[in-house]
């Protein structure tokens, strides 16, 4: 790494990518462990590639330096091949700065998520510039996010097939080209019921859930957007929309689209709010979407949405929701943003409170 770089990076604070560490020692078992456990953590964290930087204090940033022989990549890489599951991809060089040795550790940006520790099992995560266990709903979406569960297939256990509207349905299937028969058989292929193999009982998918249910806040209270209203000086609207995703969906653009002066934007904001429903994290019970409306911008708070997503392209890591909603968008209202006005969106990601913001002004 170039002094530039490296300079660069020391006039940044500790955070979930970067850590400095004042020195390096592999000769314990106890050191090996550690060195594993921050890289596991850091390849785990959305964001790009990190770097642990060796041979700086942590809080003053000053120059302490190592010892040249003590940072081996050979062993540094054995390390991280034996102890993750699946191993991080990581570089390690020599940086002469000021006269004395600087270690830096790249851990690459990983498309192998989750990574886990061999020695106990865990996964490891950044919060900040401290590395933690991964919560379950975190993991759970990880392993969502890179196709190795689905979450919208899962069985709703408490649901019933009498949960799902049947008259949804059947506007579904007309639209899709497809001849609705009500048969069980059709809903499982479809993905819409889930039938235990053990006892043969068919329960609704989260995803026939989340659209044709006549009231998925019934399993799912957080499937809903929360719209706050900051415009009058004198007092703070706030409007919940519920209801299966699509009415979801029209309630909010309604309310939004009738507080925003500025109607060029109508495409923008409800690709915004289409991508959200569609991208948000499901399994994180505890939080909404937040859409907070002032005189001068509009700002989306999304639960669990990706640094890999990119909301300025049509992309969606959750395809099957996507192509289920393309399919009762009728009147391309959602999914068919003008690509040149979504440059106008700023967005903010925070890896540690697991929150995107998006802002219209």
């Amino acid at each position: 790494m170039d002094t530039k770089k490296l300079q660069y990076l020391l006039s940044k604070s500790e955070g979930p990518k970067l850590d400095f560490k004042e020195d390096i020692s592999l000769a314990t078992e106890s050191a090996k462990k550690e060195l594993a456990r921050d890289v596991c953590a850091i390849a785990n964290t959305h964001g790009g590639r990190g770097y642990i930087i060796f041979g700086i204090e942590d809080k003053t940033k000053n120059i302490i330096g190592i010892k040249k022989e003590d940072f081996s990549e050979e062993k540094i890489q054995q390390i991280i091949s034996t102890r993750l599951d699946p191993p991080a991809l990581v570089s390690a060089e020599i940086t002469n700065l000021n006269g004395k040795y600087i270690g830096v550790l790249t851990i690459f940006n990983s498309s192998n998520r989750p990574h886990q520790l061999k020695e106990n099992g865990a996964f490891y995560i950044r919060r900040g510039s401290t590395t933690d266990f991964m919560h379950k709903e975190e993991l759970a979406y990880m392993l969502q996010e890179y196709g190795l569960i689905h979450v919208e297939q899962t069985p709703v256990i408490n649901a019933k097939i009498s949960d799902l509207d049947e008259n949804l349905l059947k506007d579904y299937f007309m639209l899709s080209g497809i001849e609705y028969t009500g048969d069980e058989s059709q809903l499982i292929s479809s993905g819409f019921l889930y039938m235990d193999k053990e006892t043969k009982k068919s329960y609704p998918t989260m995803g026939s859930i989340l659209l044709f249910s006549k009231n998925p806040q019934t399993f799912f209270p957080h499937a809903t957007i929360e719209i706050k209203d900051f415009t009058e000086t004198s007092k703070i609207n706030i409007k919940l929309c519920n209801g299966p995703l699509m009415k979801t969906l029209n309630t909010a653009s309604s309310i939004i689209n009738s507080s925003c002066k500025k109607n060029d934007l109508v495409d923008v904001i409800n690709f915004c709010l289409a991508k959200a429903i569609i991208e948000r994290n499901y399994l994180n019970l505890n939080k909404t979407i937040s859409v907070n409306l002032f005189k001068d911008k509009i700002e989306f708070l999304i639960p669990g949405l990706s640094s890999k997503n990119n909301f300025k392209k049509i992309e969606f890591n959750n395809i099957w929701l996507y192509s289920k909603l393309l399919t009762l968008d009728v009147n391309k209202k959602f999914l068919y943003p003008n690509l040149k006005r979504l440059k106008r969106l700023k967005v903010f990601e925070s890896p540690s409170t697991d929150i995107t913001k998006i802002i219209i002004r």
